[in-house]
């Protein structure tokens, strides 16, 4: 349901159910946070970008994947935030793939 929202480009809406997965304890995974990340950076939202990341190891002891990292760094990026995005990319636990540096190189573009 929470990809629908998001793939549909209804960001708030899949915020809305992320929510509401939290009120009626349905547990959250890595895809469910990947979509969230999602929505944070296509509708520009840092803080909440920052917080979900954080809370998926804190609160929901999952470790952010490859995929988190990226839409991390690209939040970040598109927010003006370039120094911290690449210091993300540079020292996330993983080799930094195609799609890490392309989102890195992507938010050059777009500032």
């Amino acid at each position: 349901m929470l990809a629908a929202f998001v793939y549909a480009g209804n960001g708030g809406c899949a915020l809305e159910f992320l929510q509401e997965m939290a009120v009626n304890a349905v547990s959250a995974n890595g895809k469910t946070f990947a979509m969230v990340l999602c929505v944070c950076d296509h509708i520009g939202l840092l803080k909440r970008g920052r917080r979900e990341f954080s809370r998926m190891l804190f609160d929901y002891a999952i470790h952010p994947n490859i995929e988190h990292f990226g839409s991390m760094a690209d939040i970040l990026g598109r927010s003006g935030m370039l120094s911290d995005a690449k210091e993300l990319v540079y020292t996330m636990p993983y080799q930094p793939d195609i799609v890490s540096w392309g989102s890195l190189l992507g938010t050059c573009k777009i500032l």
